[in-house]
């Protein structure tokens, strides 16, 4: 080999800590990604790729660097988003099970939280955690307010407003998602003492 112009960037997923090389050293560790060129298994900030005429379309600043916010980089691997429903906001994670899962009451769509705050999901719908839509009709995801009873924007319950004496056994029977019986126990052992309330809220957990 005549010149250095002739020798060839180390490749993607791999760096190369030493001058002479004919192999790269070794493989990038996870938690950080190497495009082209990395000296480092945990490169920061390392070689812009504005300007750089390979990457004109370059999605990140660097080429070589922590993974992202909203990915995860296993060894040797190009960024990878979080799965729908899920986010991390903080970058440098190695597997897709270290994004969280989206609060209950809200939902991802993207792989990152603005702000810190996913958006709430759409009154009319119960969003149970990890859910990527605000209207989930998915069970995983969540479920759409079921008749009769009213959904507010963001909660992950529902309640309902209801005559004591005259629709107790139903509202029992009806209220969904797994409501423990002795909350409607004491309601109705108490019903006595509080005769003279025409109407009572419960709330479904």
């Amino acid at each position: 080999m005549s010149h250095q112009d002739n020798c060839t960037e180390c490749t993607r997923g791999f760096y190369c800590a030493t001058p002479g090389l004919e192999l790269p050293t070794g493989v990038c560790y996870g938690g950080y990604y190497c495009t082209e060129g990395s000296k480092s298994p945990t490169p920061i900030e390392d070689i812009l790729a504005a300007g750089h005429p390979s990457y004109t379309a370059f999605p990140y600043q660097y080429l070589n660097d922590k993974c992202p916010p909203g990915f995860f980089c296993p060894n040797g691997s190009d960024p990878q988003p979080c799965k729908p429903g899920t986010f991390h906001n903080q970058g440098g994670i190695v597997s897709s099970s270290q994004c969280y899962p989206c609060p209950v009451g809200r939902y991802c769509n993207g792989s990152v939280v603005p702000l810190g705050t996913a958006p709430s999901c759409d009154a009319g719908y119960v969003c149970t955690g990890g859910s990527n839509t605000p209207k989930p009709t998915d069970p995983s995801m969540g479920y759409l307010c079921p008749a009769g009873f009213r959904c507010p924007s963001g909660k992950h319950w529902v309640f309902v407003t209801y005559d004591i004496d005259t629709n107790f056994k139903l509202r029992r029977e009806s209220c969904p998602h797994y409501i423990k019986s002795y909350l409607f126990k004491i309601c109705y052992h108490l019903h006595i003492i509080i005769c003279f309330l025409i109407r009572i809220t419960i709330f479904c957990i």
